[in-house]
């Protein structure tokens, strides 16, 4: 039932994340969805309404920059399981520089420097281990093959990306 309801939502993500129960999820509910690959919401929505999750769950002052330092690393915390898991490579620099930059103090160093580094130049090489790929809309990952399954296709992705560890599903 949960994978039927999960599916559901990765396809109409809009379902959970406009109800108005979406700001009292459990966390861990929260972080099945964003691990999909499958999940169909652009990257800075995700981003979007984790931020919006995050706040409401910390403090009700919706303003963080008028937040206390108690509250920031309240958030950080929170936040840090979900931070691996944003596709920053699929956020394009206006929406980072709107959405993103306010929150820095919530983003680790280094990778808040990969990001912007890629993000001034297209062509800096990026630590391959904080890449995740694009997310992919269900309604295209029909597989029309008698050769291969679905899960072929993610483990030729994860060889193609050169993951040795940690294969796609």
């Amino acid at each position: 039932l949960k994978d039927y309801c999960f599916e559901v939502i990765c396809e109409d993500p809009t379902i959970l994340f406009e109800s108005k129960e979406f700001l009292n999820l459990n966390k861990s509910i929260l972080l099945s969805l964003i691990k999909r690959d499958v999940l169909n919401l652009q990257e800075i929505n995700i981003w979007n309404n984790l931020i919006k999750w995050g706040l409401s769950q910390i403090n009700n002052e919706q303003d963080f920059s008028n937040w206390n330092e108690d509250n920031i690393n309240n958030l950080r915390e929170l936040m840090q399981d979900f931070i691996p898991l944003i596709r920053w490579f699929q956020i394009t620099s206006s929406d980072f520089r709107k959405y993103v930059l306010p929150f820095e103090k919530i983003i680790p160093k280094d990778l808040f420097h990969e990001i912007l580094c890629y993000l001034l130049d297209p062509s800096y090489e990026v630590n391959t281990a904080i890449i995740l790929p694009p997310r992919i809309s269900q309604k295209f990952s029909v597989l029309d093959s008698l050769l291969i399954e679905q899960k072929h296709i993610a483990v030729i992705s994860s060889w193609i990306d050169k993951q040795e560890i940690n294969f796609y599903d």
